[in-house]
């Protein structure tokens, strides 16, 4: 007797775009650790360049990046988690994964 796969169960929480974009204006870097950490340390560092050799006028030009680098890793990251439930859920009757869409795997 054949049992029913087991289901899988993906842990992970989306981030919001709308929190990182916030976080990362008011707090720079500091507020990029939001969405990536490796992300937030890179930007940390280029921000403390710009601040030490142009007198802070960098800070205009990496600023903005790193409100943009933010939203675009909570995207990513979400997208991400979106591939994982999607991947998981083309699992045929049999248990096993499957590259073709459900209306071929039907009719």
């Amino acid at each position: 007797m054949a049992s029913a796969p087991s289901p899988t169960i993906i842990v992970g929480s989306r981030k919001s775009m709308c929190v990182a974009f916030l976080l990362s204006f008011f707090f720079g870097p500091l507020g990029m650790l939001y969405a990536t950490v490796g992300g937030g340390l890179v930007m940390l560092v280029l921000c403390a360049m710009a601040l030490l050799f142009t007198a802070g006028i960098g800070l205009l030009l990496t600023w903005p990046m790193g409100i943009v680098w933010a939203m675009v890793a909570a995207a990513g990251h979400n997208g991400r988690l979106s591939f994982q439930v999607r991947s998981h859920a083309s699992v045929d009757a049999l248990g096993t994964a499957t590259d073709r869409p459900l209306a071929e795997r039907v009719g």
